[in-house]
């Protein structure tokens, strides 16, 4: 009994698609399209109509082809040269009569039964019509339509013929390859897609290539046995509500502090487990440090903005990281913190004040190495955040107010990876869950590889 019909009954979806797999799965699949163009040959349609039976098609649909197909010569080695999908369903003795059915029909069903998680198609239309509908085109015209496609390694679709002729189609959605190129050119080909996954399944920014470069680096030295630490800081638990933007769906309000798992620490949420399990897989050793912004507490503006005094808004600050370690798997070599209390101590301020003196100067540092758009991005920033820090604030500002706090942010974020590298060394990777323009300030001092979410507010 031939092959496909023992397969009758198994899961084909099953397959695992590794190269050598994937090409001995197609040579069944060409074996059954030759078989059939000799059964019509040879006038065999009990073994026609059962060979389709058993691979899960019914018998109306397999008496519709059978009565469609059209006589063909005796199928030799051309086939492999095929350049189109009808020149291949010839060669291959599964064409159909275009007058009666969709030409190609049979030869995409064969695939679909075969790889249902590589292609899905639907016919529909009675009329052997293409194009647009129009007058003399009417909608019910014949039509396929592709609910799942092969793509190729350069995420554009490819022709079912090249399927027949083992050609493996990417495993990746388009989104997916069209991210991983900028990421394949620095890091490599697989751990290039890798990492775009990652950022694509987790609704992250792909890092522009002289971030990538800093990431291979730092990904590189984990490898080779170095370990690492992703660190990472996320705000107290501000009040918020959602604006109905699926692209910004959050803004704050800043109506009170709570003490649960705050806007950017869901974000944190999200990723930590996912980037933690692919460190695993990469062999890295690794850490993961998180600490909350407790040092907001030292202004009194944002104080009263909130409504408690200092300790009620650190003990807030503590019940959120409590909060936190309560949703995340006890798995991940996570360490939480409060910033200024646990690592930043009265380094913290001094560090952050001298940053602030240096971008109220101009004075970027080894920003303008890693961001060749750096000025653009910062002269973008007043109009952009103007309405979130009179939110935060609760009162108008022009562009010169909102730059000062801007920079005393921004010096802040400077500080936080100052000391994170003081004490972590540069084998260091910042996960950002706020604002990623922000992050462009941890590279003051030094080039620092960064991973950011995609905005939330």
């Amino acid at each position: 009994m031939n092959r496909y019909l023992e397969r009758k009954g198994k899961n084909v979806a099953s397959v695992t698609l590794n190269l050598t797999g994937f090409r001995s799965e197609t040579e069944v699949l060409v074996r059954v399209a030759r078989d059939l163009g000799q059964y019509h040959r040879e006038g065999r349609q009990s073994d026609f109509i059962r060979t389709l039976e058993a691979l899960g098609m019914g018998s109306d649909e397999a008496q519709r082809y059978w009565e469609a197909l059209l006589t063909s010569k005796e199928c030799n080695g051309e086939w492999r040269h095929a350049r189109s999908n009808s020149e291949l369903a010839s060669l291959l003795g599964v064409l159909l009569d275009g007058q009666k059915i969709l030409r190609n029909r049979l030869l995409y069903r064969l695939v679909e039964c075969h790889f249902p998680d590589i292609l899905q198609v639907r016919f529909t239309g009675i009329y052997h019509l293409g194009g647009k509908a129009s007058r003399g085109n009417p909608p019910e015209r014949r039509m396929v339509h592709f609910d799942k496609f092969p793509l190729g390694k350069n995420g554009q679709l490819m022709a079912v013929h090249y399927l027949y002729k083992g050609v493996q189609p990417a495993q990746f959605t388009a989104e997916v390859l069209r991210a991983a190129v900028p990421l394949q050119e620095v890091l490599g080909e697989v751990l290039g897609i890798k990492l775009a996954e990652f950022i694509f399944n987790h609704k992250m920014l792909i890092p522009p290539p002289t971030v990538a470069r800093l990431l291979a680096r730092v990904i590189e030295d984990g490898q080779q046995g170095r370990p690492i630490t992703v660190v990472g800081a996320f705000c107290p638990d501000y009040a918020y509500e959602e604006t109905g933007n699926p692209q910004i769906p959050y803004r704050y309000t800043f109506d009170g502090i709570g003490q649960g798992v705050g806007l950017v620490a869901q974000q944190f949420a999200r990723i930590v487990p996912g980037f933690s399990q692919l460190l695993a897989e990469l062999g890295i050793s690794h850490k993961i440090v998180l600490a909350i912004g407790d040092f907001e507490a030292d202004s009194q503006a944002v104080l009263d903005r909130v409504g408690v005094d200092r300790s009620e808004f650190v003990r807030r600050c503590q019940g959120s990281l409590d909060a936190f370690r309560q949703i995340v798997p006890y798995d991940i070599p996570l360490q939480l913190e409060r910033f200024a209390a646990d690592r930043g101590g009265e380094l913290f301020r001094r560090y952050a004040a001298e940053a602030t003196a240096r971008f109220l100067q101009n004075d970027f540092g080894h920003m303008v190495n890693v961001y060749p758009n750096l000025h653009d991005v910062i002269a973008r920033i007043p109009a952009q955040y103007r309405t979130f820090y009179e939110r935060w604030y609760g009162c108008g500002m022009d562009d010169r107010q909102v730059r000062e706090i801007v920079f005393t942010q921004a010096g802040e974020y400077s500080a936080m990876a100052r000391i994170f590298t003081k004490d972590f060394g540069s084998n260091l990777i910042v996960l950002a869950g706020d604002r990623p323009e922000m992050h462009l300030f941890n590279s003051l001092y030094q080039p620092v590889a960064v991973l950011c979410a995609k905005r939330a507010y």
